[in-house]
Parts: C-alpha cells; structure tokens; sequence
C-alpha cells in the first residue's frame, strides 16, 4: 500500500511545487490574479482598453462529443469554466480545448481544475459512477501526468484540453458543472531557489561555498556530483536551510535532490575546475523517494543553469533551456541511495515552434525530429533546422517592423510583443536597418527556443487583437 501511494505521489509531483513560509520546504501555491489595467489608449478618436494584466481565459472550443447532447460551455474571467450538458450515456465523454493567455511578466504553472462540491452536478466528480475530469496539455498526449511543457510563459498563450467522462450515475442526468482551471505563480520554486544560490556571491553558503565544495570532492575522488543523501545532507543543509521536502496536495514529501557540475552545453560557458573539467554548467536533479518506486525508476525532474555567454553579463548564472521530466533508476551514493544521473532519459514530449513546426525530445534514435535521449545531449545540441525555420518564417524581421513602428505603439498586444521580443535581443542580431534580423549562430537550442516560442505567441496575440 505504500508503495501504491508513493508510486500516486510521484506521477502528481510536477503538478504542485512552489515555496511556502516554511523554509526549505516547497509548494505550488494557487494564483493570485494581479489587478486589471484601467489604462486607456486614445488614438485617432478611437478608445481602445488594453488587456487584463493577468492569465484567464480567451477561448473555449468544444472538440468532440460521444453519448451526449444539448452541450452548453462558456467562461468567465480569470479561468471559469461553466458546462451544461443532457442525455449522458454510461462512458460518453466531451472534450473541449481551452485556450488561455498569459498577459503578465511572470510564468504561470497549471495545477488542475478545482471546484466546489457544493455546485449543482459538481458533487458527481470523482464520485463512484459519477464524473471524471480529465486535463492535459496535448490532445494526443496519453500520460496521466501533466510534465515539463505545462507552464504559461510571460505573454504567451497555451491550450488545454479537458475531458468530462460520464459514468454510470450521471447516464441520462441534466449536469451543469463549474470549474475553476487553476494556475500557480512560479515564485522560487526549486530551481529558482538555488539559481539564487548561484547569484549569491556574498552568503557565507552562497555561490563560493558550493564551488568550493565540487572543487574539494573532485580534488579527492574525482566526483562532479552532490546529493542531499549520506554524506553530504549537512551540505545540502547549509544551502536551502533544512530538509529537502515538498509539498503534494497537503502531504509533506521528501525528495532526493542531486547537484552536477559539468559541462552539459558543449560551450566555454560556465565554471571550471581547478586542473579539470573546463565550461561546467551545474544542473539540478530532483526526484519523489525512488525507494518506493515499484519499477526501481524514479521520476526525475532536471533543469542546467550557466553564466556567461550571448549578451550574458559575465558571472550572471541564468536557467539554460526548459525544465525537462524523465526517469533514471536509483543506486548506492555514499551511505544513502539516490538516482543514477548518467542512466537518465529524457520523457517522450513534443513541441510545439515557429511555424507549425514541431519538434520532438527524448523519442528513439532515427525519428525525424530529434534523436536525444539524455539531457546533455538535448542541452548541447545546436540544431541547424531550428535556425533556418526562425529565418525562414522572417517573424523576426515582421516583429522588428511592429516594435520599431510608431503607428503600433498604443495597439493592444503591443507592449507583449515587444517585451517577448527584448527578452530575445541577446541571441540575435540586426542588420540593415531591420531588413535582416537572424538568430546568432552561437546561441544554443536550449537558450533560444522559449524566447522564441514566447516571441511568435505573443506575435499571433498581437495579430488577433489587431486583425
């Protein structure tokens, strides 16, 4: 039985980590919605009302539908969904996509629906027979689990797609539902956390006192990892202040957690060692007690960090790429067990990317997309498609245009699109008067994409708002 119930806490734990009050501790807390703009534009005799600075709803797309009818769905601000639907059959289902738009500059988490058992029909979900709802960020995705793509970036827009299934109690019920989709702020969550370690070049257990500890232990063994398991938990300790745990919908969780110090870019970027490796970036591994995995193989959640680089201030660490989701079996480290780093493999995913592209992490060798499997491999690979499609399409040059044209300054949409293009100013470079903008060819794959996938949503929210 335990194992069952570690086994449900570990396919859940990238649903629910942010940091609460208590220290060392981690959570994903509910949002808060920021307050609406009140700012006006008049231009030309025309009022027009920017946005709402906050992350809600802007679509609602019924998709398909099987032993059922008279389907009624709308919503309300932030991210109501309210569903009237009749003449349920025993296993019929709707599906619908929703679409949600991140109109702020901080990164959004989705958590799952919520709701009120209080509300007509609602008191059937995930009662006996009654109704089941399902979410998931792809609509061919057959995972339980939402993973490393369900965020909502600064300004971007995201779909969902929400399955209500219909069991033997709701056959032939009138049932109106309600929901809340709820998202959470990434507030220091994780990795966040220790990104501010890296930057923290003053705390006695700051930046100095980590590299000092992987310079000594690969000085004595030759080792370029730390986890907080046997001998090195007091490290871990004077870094985040305590034990490493994490939140799962209320229940406290311990969670293994490996630092590793090499070069996972295949750049000059990073950290060296004294006498060894050269260009290290630091990645950070985390994982749910693979103890009690039934398999022997944990989730593991893992995202690199490195300093320097395109337009980088030297010495800035920053996150390198996505926060990536895969499975590693767990071994002897030390006096305790952890997770095997160099058995780890990538989780199946797509991507969605500039012009209908998509791209593919952690399939089998030969696919046509993508062909890595561990996560120095995906971070390090400098992939020449994915270049040539951002030059291509000239979104670069058509959101030059827009950012640098007066006649677009008070448009909605306007300051989202030049925000996301900004972001991405580092890593590309500007040529006859903005008749040629291209994507440098020193930056990676990892540092580029989320800018670009950030630059080409908002470009498509601009051109929504601005037909």
């Amino acid at each position: 039985m335990r194992g069952l119930r570690r086994t449900i806490v570990i396919l859940f734990a990238s649903l629910f980590v942010a940091v609460t009050g208590v220290y060392a501790t981690w959570k994903y807390s509910e949002a808060t919605p920021q307050s609406s703009s009140e700012r006006v534009n008049v231009v030309m005799n025309e009022i027009t009302f920017a946005p709402r600075e906050t992350l809600h709803i802007t679509a609602v797309e019924l998709l398909e539908t099987s032993g059922a009818d008279s389907i009624s769905v709308h919503f309300t601000h932030p991210t109501y969904l309210a569903t009237t639907i009749s003449s349920s059959q025993t296993n019929g289902s709707v599906t619908y996509k929703v679409t949600v738009w991140n109109n702020t500059g901080v990164t959004y988490w989705y958590l799952g629906p919520n709701f009120d058992r209080a509300f007509e029909s609602n008191g059937l979900i995930g009662a006996q027979g009654g109704l089941t709802i399902t979410t998931k960020d792809n609509s061919d995705d057959t995972s339980n689990t939402f993973n490393n793509a369900d965020w909502v970036p600064p300004y971007t827009t995201r779909d969902f797609y929400i399955t209500y299934r219909f069991g033997i109690n709701a056959q032939g019920a009138y049932l109106s539902n309600l929901i809340m989709l709820k998202f959470g702020i990434k507030m220091d969550a994780v990795h966040d956390q220790f990104l501010a370690i890296l930057n923290d070049k003053t705390s006695a257990n700051g930046y100095h006192y980590l590299t000092e500890i992987f310079e000594q232990r690969y000085k004595e063994t030759g080792s370029t990892v730390i986890a907080n398991v046997g001998e090195d938990e007091e490290i871990f300790d004077n870094l985040f202040g305590g034990q490493l745990t994490i939140d799962v919908d209320g229940e406290t969780v311990p969670v293994t957690v490996m630092i590793r110090r090499e070069n996972v870019d295949g750049r000059a970027t990073g950290d060296n060692y004294d006498s060894g490796p050269t260009g290290c970036e630091y990645t950070l591994y985390i994982t749910v007690d693979a103890l009690d995995s039934p398999t022997g193989e944990a989730m593991v959640y893992a995202v690199s960090y490195s300093s320097g680089g395109v337009g980088i201030t030297d010495g800035t660490w920053y996150q390198l790429g996505q926060l990536y989701e895969g499975t590693a079996p767990r071994e002897s480290y030390g006096d305790g067990v952890a997770f095997d780093y160099t058995e780890w493999e990538a989780t199946a995913k797509e991507y969605e990317f500039i012009g209908g592209k998509t791209y593919k992490v952690g399939y089998e060798q030969g696919d046509q997309y993508d062909k890595y499997k561990t996560l120095e491999e995906i971070m390090s690979a400098n992939d020449q498609d994915v270049f040539n499609d951002i030059d291509n399409t000239g979104v670069l040059r058509t959101v030059y245009a827009i950012v640098y044209s007066s006649a677009n300054y008070n448009k909605p949409g306007y300051e989202g699109l030049r925000t996301a293009f900004e972001r991405a100013a580092p890593f590309y470079d500007v040529y006859n008067g903005g008749q040629e903008v291209k994507v440098r060819r020193n930056a990676t794959r990892a540092e580029i994409l989320p800018y670009m996938i950030a630059i080409q949503h908002a470009l498509d929210y601009y051109n929504q708002v601005n037909p």
